[in-house]
C-alpha cells in the first residue's frame, strides 16, 4: 500500500525487492465507485527477475480485473461477450501420446544446443594440443618415432578426446536437468497449476520410447563430440603453434556457433535442409529424437549423415596427421 516511509528508490537499490507493487490508498474506493485505479510497478531494468514477477502478478491482477468487469457488466444486464466480442484459444500440436509440460519446452531448445556446443567445446583444448601444441613444443616426434601406426595414434587420442568431451556433455545434461528442476520448482509459469517435474517433463518423447530417446541422446552427444575434434583437428593442422592454431580454429567455431544457436527458432519446414549441414544435423536429430521418435525417416537420414560426416572428417584428419614426419637428428 501506499506508504510514504518506505523509500523504492533505496528498497531497489539495496536488493531487499526484485519488484515493489504500488496499491494507492483510494484503490478499493474506486473500485467499489465503479471507477479505475492504478496499480504501479516499480522495478530494476537491469535485474530480469523482475520480469519473471510481473508474469506472476500480472496473471493474478488480470484475473481479479476481469472478475470486477464481469460483476459490472452483470449489474446493467450486459454479457461479457460484448466487450469482448473475439476471443483466443492456444491449442498445442504436437505428436499423438506426447505431453508437453515448461521443462519439456525448455529441454528441447536447450539441450540440443548443448549437443552442438559439445562438438565445439567438449575437448578443444585437447584437440588444439593433439597436433599444433605438441608440433610447437617439438614433442610429436617422439610420438611418431613409436613401433605403431599414425592412425593409431590418431585414434588413441580420439579415444580420449571422446571421453573429455562425453564427461563434459554428462555435467552440462545434469546442470541442465538441476536448472529445469529449480526453475519450474520456483517459478510458477502457470499459477492455478501444480508443476510436477520428471524425466517424461525433460524429455517430452521418453513415454512413447524410452530407450531409443536415451540411446538417441547418448548416440548424438559421442557423434558431436568426435566430429566437433575431428573438424578442430583439421583446422589445428595447419598450424604452426597452439596460438596459430587457436586462430584456424576460431573461424571454425564462428561458422558452426551461428546455425547451432538459431537451430532452435526455425521453421520445421527448415529442418530438412538442416539435415545436410555438419555438426547442425546433430542437432535437428536430437531435437528428432526427443519430440518425435515415431518418426523413424528423419532420425535414420539425420544419424545416417552424422556418421558419414564422421567418417569423412576423420579420413580427412588422418591424411593431415599423415603428413608429419620426424626430423632427422
Amino acid at each position: 500500500m501506499e506508504n510514504k516511509e518506505v523509500n523504492v528508490s533505496e528498497v531497489m537499490a539495496r536488493g531487499i525487492a526484485d519488484l515493489v507493487v504500488l496499491i494507492p490508498k483510494d484503490f478499493s474506493e474506486r473500485i467499489s465507485a465503479g471507477k479505475s485505479a492504478t496499480i504501479t510497478y516499480y522495478f530494476d531494468p537491469y535485474n530480469m527477475k523482475y520480469s519473471m514477477a510481473v508474469s506472476v502478478i500480472s496473471n493474478v491482477v488480470n484475473s481479479y480485473s476481469r472478475s470486477i468487469l464481469y460483476k459490472r457488466l452483470k449489474q446493467i444486464n450486459m454479457s461479457l461477450e460484448y466487450v469482448e466480442p473475439v476471443r483466443t484459444e492456444m491449442r498445442e500440436v504436437v505428436p499423438k501420446g506426447v505431453s508437453v509440460s515448461p521443462a519439456g519446452v525448455f529441454s528441447a531448445m536447450l539441450l540440443p544446443m548443448f549437443v552442438g556446443i559439445i562438438a565445439i567445446s567438449g575437448a578443444s583444448s585437447f584437440a588444439l594440443d593433439m597436433i599444433a601444441g605438441e608440433r610447437e613444443r617439438k614433442t610429436l616426434e617422439a610420438l611418431l618415432s613409436n613401433p605403431i601406426g599414425d592412425f593409431s595414434v590418431l585414434m588413441g587420442k580420439y579415444l580420449a578426446m571422446a571421453m573429455i568431451a562425453f564427461l563434459s556433455a554428462l555435467t552440462m545434461i545434469i546442470s541442465l536437468g538441476i536448472s529445469l528442476i529449480l526453475m519450474v520448482t520456483f517459478i510458477p509459469f502457470y499459477p492455478s497449476e501444480s508443476i510436477s517435474f520428471s524425466l517424461k517433463d525433460m524429455f517430452p518423447g521418453i513415454s512413447y520410447n524410452p530407450i531409443a530417446v536415451v540411446a538417441g541422446i547418448i548416440t548424438a552427444v559421442i557423434l558431436s563430440a568426435l566430429t566437433g575434434n575431428a573438424l578442430i583437428t583439421i583446422g589445428a593442422s595447419f598450424a604452426k603453434s597452439f596460438k596459430e592454431a587457436q586462430q584456424y580454429v576460431g573461424f571454425i567455431t564462428m561458422a558452426l556457433i551461428i546455425p547451432i544457436i538459431a537451430v532452435p527458432y526455425m521453421s520445421p519446414s527448415m529442418m530438412g535442409a538442416l539435415r545436410f549441414v555438419p555438426v547442425v544435423n546433430l542437432i535437428v536429430f536430437s531435437r528428432d529424437i526427443m519430440l518425435n521418435p515415431s518418426d523413424f525417416l528423419p532420425i535414420i537420414e539425420s544419424l545416417l549423415l552424422s556418421v558419414a560426416y564422421l567418417i569423412l572428417f576423420v579420413w580427412i584428419s588422418s591424411k593431415m596427421f599423415s603428413r608429419e614426419t620426424i626430423s632427422p637428428s
